[in-house]
């Protein structure tokens, strides 16, 4: 299973998906500026969910770097995350224009 971390200026987002890319689970929460906590409660709640089962994480976003350091988990910077993600599903996309909490990302 994959997990995907994404760690952002107000909220928290993880996806798990399986091999075929199938959602399992996601969660989307602001974290209130407390990143680490939100990130532990968001994992014990998809642990009493999905149970104890093997994950690849990678984690990414604005405020993600110290927490992969921290976890020792795999960090992708965002705008490369974003633009596999649009090369990936949807292909045909000329231009993508992510807006965040706290700035704004456009991918040619």
């Amino acid at each position: 299973m994959r997990l995907g971390i994404d760690v952002g200026s107000t909220t928290v987002k993880l996806v798990l998906t399986d091999e075929n890319s199938n959602i399992l689970y996601q969660k989307y929460e602001r974290h209130m500026s407390n990143v680490f906590e939100k990130v532990k409660e968001l994992m014990i709640d998809m642990e009493k969910e999905m149970g104890d089962i093997p994950i690849q994480p990678v984690i990414t976003g604005s405020g993600g770097l110290s927490l992969a350091k921290l976890m020792e988990v795999q960090f992708e910077q965002e705008v490369i995350t974003c633009s596999k993600a649009v090369e990936t599903l949807i292909p045909a996309t000329d231009v993508a224009i992510e807006l965040g909490g706290e700035d704004a990302k456009i991918t040619f």
